[in-house]
């Protein structure tokens, strides 16, 4: 097989009620107003089109799925996920995915998969497809009896190899009577011929929806909703993210083509994006305090965090990971719920906003003995992902595990992933997760490459009773509760026919 040379910037990287007028309606503004009347100038300088920028953007919800760690005999933690329903192909095969900020490829199952990890999903059939087409990277329709290239992607926790299609991609499920359907536009993905069974053994979802800047994508084709942008379709050049707790059946959502004001406890701030041209979405960290104290990690002024709607953890440099978990790491002393527990605020200072973090954003919910769970880390190379510590499993049943329980000292731990990433992302990267997309509604503006951020309106306050028992997939014995879908490695090989 030969290798195929992959663009440098990715080389280098190596994963709404409708707003009334005068109503005082959270997150909508005049400065917001005056950003409509300005979107003639924006089509003209970046070559976007969308042609009715007072209407709704259209949303998909997302359901929050858990799947529980055992850890001697007992839950420990869970990992979670947020998936929504995308439509591909004519007639329409439907799929469930993660929207992933973090990577820029669409990412299916292919029938040609046979591993438990595709077998267990919806997989993508470009026979039954009208408007499927197997292609090369370059957009060429590979030749009937010829085999194209692959491409391996890897991710913060995951892997897959698959094949170069151009389809007919739409958001959201299929529509309903009386429903307007979801945007569809031709874009070209990855039909994956092998998938890692982390994450998707443990998951409901069947693939991910990349929506990084066009930069992190093989090209422009590839990155959906660039062309979703430049097919006049959205609303607005942007999405929003609300990530849900899960409680009461709330549901989050994205909204493709703007945001959602009801989903606003206040007007959005925005911050530009740093080094968009490697295809992250990166924000400047000007500095990091926790319970008033300021780091040092930040001092050269080096600090970028990553918004990754696909990783379950806040992400630290490993350089602070130590400090972070003992400032944070606090006695259970009989708390059931560790949300609830008196722990240090985190601070991220960006450019005109504080992003603040409290326990029950960044805390697991349950107590647990020191060392229950193994550490990870992930360490950016051509060849290493993620890195686990060596399985801590003491073995022994559930009665066995009580009794040591017994000994140990409870402890409340934050949700943090050391990272270790090199130039010119890293070192100093952060990676800001479920944790800090819970508490902020965020939106991203593809034509004006910034993020925008709110405290986000949940359904009950965020200090609550130990929630009841969500549903769960079947337990495993991971030894760690991460997903981290950030893309962090491309390799494509062309065959030899």
């Amino acid at each position: 097989m030969l290798p195929h040379r992959v663009p440098a910037g990715v080389l280098a990287l190596l994963l709404f009620r409708a707003a009334a007028d005068g109503d005082g309606l959270p997150g909508y503004s005049d400065a917001e107003e005056t950003e409509v009347e300005d979107m003639a100038l924006l089509q003209q300088k970046t070559h976007l089109r969308f042609p009715n920028s007072t209407t709704a953007p259209y949303l998909i919800p997302l359901r929050r799925e858990l799947s529980p760690v055992i850890r001697r005999g007992r839950v420990v933690s869970h990992r979670a996920s947020y998936s929504g329903l995308i439509r591909v192909g004519q007639p329409a095969q439907e799929f469930r995915v993660v929207f992933d900020t973090g990577s820029a490829h669409v990412v299916l199952p292919s029938v040609a998969c046979g591993s438990t990890a595709c077998m267990k999903h919806v997989r993508y059939d470009i026979w039954a497809s009208e408007t499927g087409e197997a292609i090369y990277l370059d957009g060429r329709a590979v030749p009937p009896g010829r085999v194209g290239e692959s491409v391996t992607i890897g991710f913060g926790t995951a892997r897959v190899t698959g094949d170069f299609v151009r389809e007919r991609i739409c958001f959201g499920p299929v529509a309903k009577q009386g429903e307007k359907p979801g945007p569809c536009v031709r874009s070209q993905a990855v039909m994956a011929t092998e998938m890692s069974a982390r994450p998707f053994e443990q998951f409901g979802f069947d693939g991910i929806v990349g929506l990084g800047l066009p930069a992190l994508a093989l090209n422009g084709n590839f990155s959906l909703f660039d062309q979703l942008a430049r097919s006049g379709q959205a609303a607005l050049p942007r999405f929003g993210f609300f990530l849900a707790e899960g409680d009461d059946g709330e549901a989050g959502e994205i909204a493709v083509g703007g945001h959602n004001p009801e989903r606003l406890l206040e007007p959005i701030s925005w911050v530009p994006t740093a080094k968009p041209e490697l295809g992250y979405w990166q924000v400047k960290i000007l500095a990091v305090h926790i319970n008033g104290m300021k780091m040092d990690i930040c001092a050269g002024g080096d600090c970028h965090g990553i918004l990754d709607s696909g990783t379950s953890h806040l992400g630290i440099p490993s350089a602070a990971s130590d400090t972070f978990n003992e400032l944070l790491t606090q006695p259970a002393g009989g708390a059931q719920d560790c949300r609830r527990v008196d722990a240090p605020a985190v601070l991220l200072e960006l450019s005109g906003l504080n992003i603040t973090l409290y326990p029950e954003n960044y805390m697991r919910l349950k107590p647990l003995p020191p060392d229950i769970l193994g550490d990870a880390n992930i360490t950016v190379s051509p060849q290493v992902v993620l890195q686990d510590s060596p399985v801590r499993e003491d073995a022994g049943d559930a009665s066995q595990a009580d009794n040591a329980t017994l000994t140990q000292e409870l402890l409340c731990t934050p949700k943090l992933l050391p990272v270790s990433w090199p130039e010119p992302v890293g070192p100093n990267v952060f990676i800001l997760g479920e944790p800090v997309l819970q508490r902020y509604y965020t939106v991203f503006d593809w034509a004006g490459h910034r993020a925008g951020f709110a405290l986000a309106s949940h359904l009950r306050p965020p200090r609550r009773e130990p929630e009841r028992t969500p549903p769960e997939r079947p337990a495993t014995q991971l030894q760690d509760d991460l997903v981290v879908l950030l893309q962090v490695t491309v390799s494509v090989v062309a065959h030899r026919h």
